[in-house]
Protein backbone atom coordinates (compact mmCIF):
# COMPACT_ATOMS: atom_id res chain seq x y z
CA UNK A 1 0.00 0.00 0.00
CA UNK A 2 1.41 3.62 -0.92
CA UNK A 3 2.24 5.50 1.48
CA UNK A 4 -0.32 8.77 1.47
CA UNK A 5 0.75 11.56 -0.05
CA UNK A 6 -0.15 13.64 3.14
CA UNK A 7 1.47 11.09 5.47
CA UNK A 8 3.35 12.87 8.32
CA UNK A 9 6.96 13.43 7.47
CA UNK A 10 9.54 15.03 9.87
CA UNK A 11 10.57 18.13 8.55
CA UNK A 12 14.13 17.91 7.06
CA UNK A 13 16.55 19.61 8.68
CA UNK A 14 19.14 19.69 5.78
CA UNK A 15 19.95 22.64 3.71
CA UNK A 16 18.36 21.81 0.12
CA UNK A 17 17.79 24.22 -2.60
CA UNK A 18 15.48 23.78 -4.83
CA UNK A 19 17.07 22.50 -8.00
CA UNK A 20 20.02 21.40 -6.09
CA UNK A 21 21.63 17.67 -7.53
CA UNK A 22 21.92 14.96 -5.08
CA UNK A 23 24.20 12.69 -4.33
CA UNK A 24 23.94 10.91 -0.60
CA UNK A 25 23.44 7.69 1.53
CA UNK A 26 20.17 7.55 3.10
CA UNK A 27 18.29 4.58 4.96
CA UNK A 28 15.39 3.48 4.12
CA UNK A 29 12.27 4.14 5.99
CA UNK A 30 9.43 3.30 4.08
CA UNK A 31 8.83 1.83 0.27
CA UNK A 32 6.08 1.51 -1.67
CA UNK A 33 4.96 1.11 -5.44
CA UNK A 34 2.17 3.98 -6.50
CA UNK A 35 -0.20 4.52 -9.32
CA UNK A 36 -0.56 7.93 -10.63
CA UNK A 37 -3.67 9.41 -12.00
CA UNK A 38 -2.53 8.82 -15.18
CA UNK A 39 -1.59 5.10 -14.73
CA UNK A 40 1.92 5.37 -14.01
CA UNK A 41 3.81 3.54 -11.59
CA UNK A 42 6.21 5.15 -9.78
CA UNK A 43 8.07 4.13 -6.65
CA UNK A 44 7.53 5.98 -3.15
CA UNK A 45 10.46 5.89 -0.64
CA UNK A 46 10.66 7.58 2.78
CA UNK A 47 14.52 8.79 3.09
CA UNK A 48 16.53 9.32 6.67
CA UNK A 49 20.21 11.11 7.46
CA UNK A 50 21.34 12.70 10.49
CA UNK A 51 19.19 15.58 9.40
CA UNK A 52 16.18 13.90 8.90
CA UNK A 53 13.86 12.30 7.05
CA UNK A 54 12.45 12.85 3.35
CA UNK A 55 10.12 12.40 0.41
CA UNK A 56 11.72 10.68 -2.75
CA UNK A 57 9.49 9.41 -5.77
CA UNK A 58 11.38 7.59 -8.71
CA UNK A 59 9.17 7.63 -12.28
CA UNK A 60 11.48 5.16 -14.14
CA UNK A 61 12.87 1.85 -14.17
CA UNK A 62 10.67 0.95 -11.28
CA UNK A 63 10.69 -2.84 -11.79
CA UNK A 64 14.59 -2.45 -12.24
CA UNK A 65 15.41 -0.57 -8.93
CA UNK A 66 12.65 -1.46 -6.64
CA UNK A 67 14.16 -5.41 -6.00
CA UNK A 68 17.26 -4.00 -5.03
CA UNK A 69 16.96 -2.69 -1.43
CA UNK A 70 14.77 -3.39 1.54
CA UNK A 71 13.14 -1.29 4.23
CA UNK A 72 16.00 -0.48 6.41
CA UNK A 73 18.73 -0.97 4.25
CA UNK A 74 21.18 1.84 3.25
CA UNK A 75 20.53 2.94 -0.23
CA UNK A 76 22.85 5.53 -2.36
CA UNK A 77 20.67 7.88 -4.46
CA UNK A 78 21.07 10.21 -7.23
CA UNK A 79 18.75 12.89 -7.88
CA UNK A 80 17.42 16.49 -7.78
CA UNK A 81 15.33 18.72 -5.01
CA UNK A 82 12.11 19.52 -5.87
CA UNK A 83 9.45 21.32 -3.98
CA UNK A 84 5.83 19.82 -4.06
CA UNK A 85 3.30 20.99 -1.50
CA UNK A 86 5.52 23.90 -0.20
CA UNK A 87 8.27 21.03 0.98
CA UNK A 88 11.38 19.56 -0.46
CA UNK A 89 11.40 16.56 -1.69
CA UNK A 90 13.70 14.36 -4.37
CA UNK A 91 12.80 13.30 -7.48
CA UNK A 92 15.21 10.56 -7.86
CA UNK A 93 17.18 9.07 -10.72
CA UNK A 94 18.93 6.76 -9.25
CA UNK A 95 18.80 4.07 -5.75
CA UNK A 96 21.37 1.19 -5.18
CA UNK A 97 22.33 -0.51 -2.23
CA UNK A 98 25.13 0.86 -0.80
CA UNK A 99 28.71 -0.95 0.83
CA UNK A 100 29.20 -0.59 4.19
CA UNK A 101 32.31 0.82 3.40
CA UNK A 102 30.61 3.83 1.89
CA UNK A 103 28.80 5.05 4.76
CA UNK A 104 29.23 6.14 8.73
CA UNK A 105 26.54 5.61 10.72
CA UNK A 106 26.94 9.05 12.62
CA UNK A 107 25.62 10.67 8.59
CA UNK A 108 22.67 8.62 8.84
CA UNK A 109 21.67 9.38 12.35
CA UNK A 110 21.47 12.33 14.11
CA UNK A 111 23.78 12.64 17.12
CA UNK A 112 23.29 13.21 20.67
CA UNK A 113 23.95 16.39 21.85
CA UNK A 114 25.68 15.65 24.63
CA UNK A 115 29.45 15.11 25.33
CA UNK A 116 29.66 11.01 24.80
CA UNK A 117 33.31 10.29 26.79
CA UNK A 118 31.48 12.61 29.87
CA UNK A 119 28.09 10.69 29.43
CA UNK A 120 30.23 7.71 29.67
CA UNK A 121 32.75 8.39 32.83
CA UNK A 122 28.57 9.39 34.63
CA UNK A 123 27.90 5.86 34.13
CA UNK A 124 31.38 4.38 35.16
CA UNK A 125 30.50 6.07 38.40
CA UNK A 126 27.29 5.06 39.06
CA UNK A 127 28.56 0.96 38.09
CA UNK A 128 31.33 1.64 40.29
CA UNK A 129 29.19 2.30 43.21
CA UNK A 130 27.39 -1.28 42.64
CA UNK A 131 28.31 -3.09 45.68
CA UNK A 132 26.86 -6.58 45.27
CA UNK A 133 30.18 -8.75 44.42
CA UNK A 134 28.16 -10.75 41.66
CA UNK A 135 26.18 -7.66 39.69
CA UNK A 136 29.69 -6.46 39.52
CA UNK A 137 31.62 -8.90 38.06
CA UNK A 138 28.46 -10.06 35.43
CA UNK A 139 28.76 -6.33 34.65
CA UNK A 140 32.69 -6.39 34.30
CA UNK A 141 32.50 -9.60 31.89
CA UNK A 142 30.47 -7.30 29.15
CA UNK A 143 32.06 -3.89 30.20
CA UNK A 144 35.99 -4.83 30.25
CA UNK A 145 35.59 -5.59 27.11
CA UNK A 146 37.15 -2.90 24.31
CA UNK A 147 34.09 -3.98 21.54
CA UNK A 148 31.27 -3.58 23.47
CA UNK A 149 32.31 -0.54 25.29
CA UNK A 150 33.39 0.85 22.25
CA UNK A 151 29.73 -0.11 20.12
CA UNK A 152 28.03 0.61 23.73
CA UNK A 153 29.33 5.10 23.01
CA UNK A 154 28.16 5.13 19.25
CA UNK A 155 25.26 2.70 18.95
CA UNK A 156 21.70 4.57 18.66
CA UNK A 157 18.84 2.65 21.39
CA UNK A 158 16.96 1.55 18.96
CA UNK A 159 16.25 1.97 14.97
CA UNK A 160 13.13 4.81 14.93
CA UNK A 161 12.08 6.74 18.06
CA UNK A 162 13.31 7.40 21.23
CA UNK A 163 17.18 7.99 21.51
CA UNK A 164 17.30 7.08 17.54
CA UNK A 165 20.70 9.04 17.47
CA UNK A 166 24.47 8.26 17.17
CA UNK A 167 25.24 7.85 21.06
CA UNK A 168 21.44 7.42 21.97
CA UNK A 169 21.98 3.95 23.66
CA UNK A 170 24.79 5.28 26.27
CA UNK A 171 22.19 8.45 26.21
CA UNK A 172 19.13 6.41 27.42
CA UNK A 173 21.51 3.74 29.57
CA UNK A 174 22.25 6.91 31.29
CA UNK A 175 19.25 8.56 32.06
CA UNK A 176 17.81 5.65 33.52
CA UNK A 177 20.58 4.75 35.23
CA UNK A 178 19.99 8.42 37.02
CA UNK A 179 16.15 7.95 37.18
CA UNK A 180 16.83 4.86 39.87
CA UNK A 181 19.06 6.37 41.90
CA UNK A 182 16.57 9.52 42.19
CA UNK A 183 14.22 6.51 43.25
CA UNK A 184 15.90 5.14 45.37
CA UNK A 185 15.63 8.65 47.52
CA UNK A 186 11.98 8.48 47.07
CA UNK A 187 10.93 4.84 48.39
CA UNK A 188 12.16 2.78 50.50
CA UNK A 189 12.56 -1.23 49.83
CA UNK A 190 13.96 -1.08 46.28
CA UNK A 191 16.83 -3.33 45.52
CA UNK A 192 18.73 -0.37 43.33
CA UNK A 193 21.74 -2.51 42.42
CA UNK A 194 19.23 -5.08 40.68
CA UNK A 195 17.95 -2.32 39.58
CA UNK A 196 21.01 -1.03 37.98
CA UNK A 197 22.02 -3.52 36.47
CA UNK A 198 19.33 -4.76 34.71
CA UNK A 199 19.31 -1.19 32.62
CA UNK A 200 23.07 -1.46 32.14
CA UNK A 201 22.61 -5.21 30.41
CA UNK A 202 19.32 -4.26 28.90
CA UNK A 203 21.59 -2.07 26.97
CA UNK A 204 24.53 -4.15 26.29
CA UNK A 205 21.88 -6.58 24.95
CA UNK A 206 20.37 -4.38 22.01
CA UNK A 207 23.83 -4.18 20.76
CA UNK A 208 23.40 -7.60 19.55
CA UNK A 209 20.11 -6.25 17.36
CA UNK A 210 21.01 -5.27 14.54
CA UNK A 211 22.01 -7.06 11.43
CA UNK A 212 25.25 -4.56 10.20
CA UNK A 213 26.37 -4.30 7.29
CA UNK A 214 24.78 -2.21 4.81
CA UNK A 215 21.26 -2.56 6.81
CA UNK A 216 19.85 -1.13 9.99
CA UNK A 217 17.04 -4.05 9.45
CA UNK A 218 17.02 -6.91 12.76
CA UNK A 219 18.86 -9.50 12.46
CA UNK A 220 17.50 -12.57 12.05
CA UNK A 221 17.94 -13.61 15.64
CA UNK A 222 15.64 -10.91 16.60
CA UNK A 223 13.68 -11.57 14.06
CA UNK A 224 13.05 -15.74 14.69
CA UNK A 225 13.54 -15.64 18.36
CA UNK A 226 12.69 -12.03 19.52
CA UNK A 227 14.86 -9.71 21.91
CA UNK A 228 13.73 -10.90 25.03
CA UNK A 229 15.47 -14.38 24.42
CA UNK A 230 18.46 -12.67 22.93
CA UNK A 231 19.11 -10.92 26.14
CA UNK A 232 18.58 -13.38 28.79
CA UNK A 233 20.58 -15.97 26.21
CA UNK A 234 23.30 -13.23 27.08
CA UNK A 235 23.05 -12.76 30.31
CA UNK A 236 23.11 -16.47 31.02
CA UNK A 237 25.92 -17.45 29.14
CA UNK A 238 27.54 -14.71 31.54
CA UNK A 239 26.42 -16.00 34.57
CA UNK A 240 27.93 -19.74 34.02
CA UNK A 241 30.93 -18.20 33.76
CA UNK A 242 30.69 -16.59 37.69
CA UNK A 243 31.16 -19.76 40.09
CA UNK A 244 28.62 -20.01 43.23
CA UNK A 245 26.15 -17.09 41.65
CA UNK A 246 23.02 -17.16 43.29
CA UNK A 247 19.98 -18.83 41.74
CA UNK A 248 17.81 -16.39 43.17
CA UNK A 249 19.64 -13.50 42.45
CA UNK A 250 19.77 -15.03 38.44
CA UNK A 251 15.71 -15.21 38.92
CA UNK A 252 15.36 -11.67 39.86
CA UNK A 253 17.53 -10.38 37.17
CA UNK A 254 16.25 -12.72 33.99
CA UNK A 255 12.98 -11.50 35.43
CA UNK A 256 13.49 -7.95 35.60
CA UNK A 257 14.92 -8.01 31.83
CA UNK A 258 11.99 -10.60 30.45
CA UNK A 259 9.24 -7.88 31.67
CA UNK A 260 10.99 -4.67 30.21
CA UNK A 261 9.80 -3.27 27.15
CA UNK A 262 11.37 -3.87 24.06
CA UNK A 263 9.82 -1.94 20.79
CA UNK A 264 7.07 -0.98 22.41
CA UNK A 265 7.43 0.68 26.56
CA UNK A 266 3.84 -0.17 27.48
CA UNK A 267 4.17 -4.24 25.99
CA UNK A 268 6.69 -6.04 27.92
CA UNK A 269 7.38 -9.51 26.81
CA UNK A 270 5.54 -10.84 30.11
CA UNK A 271 3.75 -8.89 33.02
CA UNK A 272 6.13 -7.70 35.89
CA UNK A 273 5.87 -9.42 38.90
CA UNK A 274 7.86 -7.89 41.04
CA UNK A 275 9.04 -4.31 42.67
CA UNK A 276 12.27 -3.21 40.33
CA UNK A 277 10.18 -5.04 37.12
CA UNK A 278 7.40 -2.34 37.60
CA UNK A 279 9.86 0.30 37.92
CA UNK A 280 11.94 -0.38 34.82
CA UNK A 281 8.81 -0.54 33.10
CA UNK A 282 7.25 2.48 34.53
CA UNK A 283 11.16 4.59 33.84
CA UNK A 284 11.41 3.02 30.50
CA UNK A 285 7.49 4.35 29.54
CA UNK A 286 8.70 7.65 30.88
CA UNK A 287 12.35 8.40 29.41
CA UNK A 288 10.93 6.76 25.75
CA UNK A 289 7.82 9.49 26.06
CA UNK A 290 10.11 12.68 27.53
CA UNK A 291 12.63 11.84 24.47
CA UNK A 292 10.28 11.51 22.14
CA UNK A 293 8.19 14.43 22.61
CA UNK A 294 10.89 16.64 23.16
CA UNK A 295 12.56 15.08 19.51
CA UNK A 296 8.84 15.54 18.08
CA UNK A 297 9.02 19.41 19.41
CA UNK A 298 12.54 20.48 18.52
CA UNK A 299 11.53 18.72 14.38
CA UNK A 300 8.31 20.46 14.75
CA UNK A 301 9.41 24.63 15.94
CA UNK A 302 13.19 24.52 15.66
CA UNK A 303 13.86 27.67 17.70
CA UNK A 304 10.73 29.36 17.67
CA UNK A 305 7.90 28.62 19.47
CA UNK A 306 4.14 27.91 18.33
CA UNK A 307 1.99 25.08 17.64
CA UNK A 308 2.82 21.79 16.21
CA UNK A 309 1.10 19.81 13.28
CA UNK A 310 -1.10 16.38 14.57
CA UNK A 311 1.63 14.25 16.37
CA UNK A 312 1.50 11.14 14.53
CA UNK A 313 1.41 8.53 16.99
CA UNK A 314 -0.45 10.90 19.95
CA UNK A 315 -2.83 12.04 18.01
CA UNK A 316 -2.66 15.46 19.14
CA UNK A 317 -0.80 19.04 18.38
CA UNK A 318 1.33 20.35 20.72
CA UNK A 319 2.46 24.01 22.17
CA UNK A 320 6.03 24.87 22.69
CA UNK A 321 6.22 28.07 24.35
CA UNK A 322 9.31 30.39 24.20
CA UNK A 323 8.99 30.89 28.25
CA UNK A 324 10.96 29.96 30.04
CA UNK A 325 13.68 30.77 27.83
CA UNK A 326 14.95 28.16 25.85
CA UNK A 327 18.68 28.28 26.69
CA UNK A 328 17.52 27.77 30.27
CA UNK A 329 15.92 24.19 29.86
CA UNK A 330 17.97 23.01 26.58
CA UNK A 331 21.41 23.76 28.20
CA UNK A 332 20.60 21.70 31.18
CA UNK A 333 19.02 18.71 29.09
CA UNK A 334 22.01 18.30 26.64
CA UNK A 335 24.94 19.06 28.95
CA UNK A 336 26.36 16.09 31.32
CA UNK A 337 26.90 17.95 34.56
CA UNK A 338 30.76 18.15 35.30
CA UNK A 339 31.97 15.12 37.86
CA UNK A 340 34.36 15.94 40.21
CA UNK A 341 34.62 12.77 42.17
CA UNK A 342 38.03 10.49 41.27
CA UNK A 343 35.68 7.87 40.58
CA UNK A 344 34.44 9.53 38.13
CA UNK A 345 36.58 7.70 35.50
CA UNK A 346 36.91 5.28 32.49
CA UNK A 347 34.47 2.24 33.51
CA UNK A 348 37.44 -0.91 33.00
CA UNK A 349 38.19 -2.17 34.68
CA UNK A 350 35.28 -3.01 36.96
CA UNK A 351 36.15 -6.31 38.71
CA UNK A 352 38.50 -6.44 41.56
CA UNK A 353 38.05 -9.48 42.65
CA UNK A 354 36.85 -8.74 46.28
CA UNK A 355 33.59 -9.66 47.76
CA UNK A 356 31.99 -6.39 49.76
Amino acid sequence: MAESEDAFIPRYRGRLREGEEVERHFIVRHKSVATSRQGNLYLIVRLQDKDGEILGRLWERIEEIAPRFSLDDVVRIRGKAVRFQNEIQLLLSEIEPASPEAWRIEDLLPATQRDIEAMWRDLGHIVRRIGDFYLRRLLSLFLDDPAIVAAFKTSPATRQGAHARYGGLLEQTLSLARLVLFLREQYEGIHHELLLCGVILHGIARLRLFDGGNTFRSSNAEALLGPAVLEITAIEEKIREIPGFPEELALLLEHLLLSQPSGDPTKPSISPQTLEAEILCAIHALDTRIDGLHSFLETEMGERGGWTRKHPHLGRTYYRTSYPAEEHWSVARRSSPPSTSPESAPIGPLFDGKKR
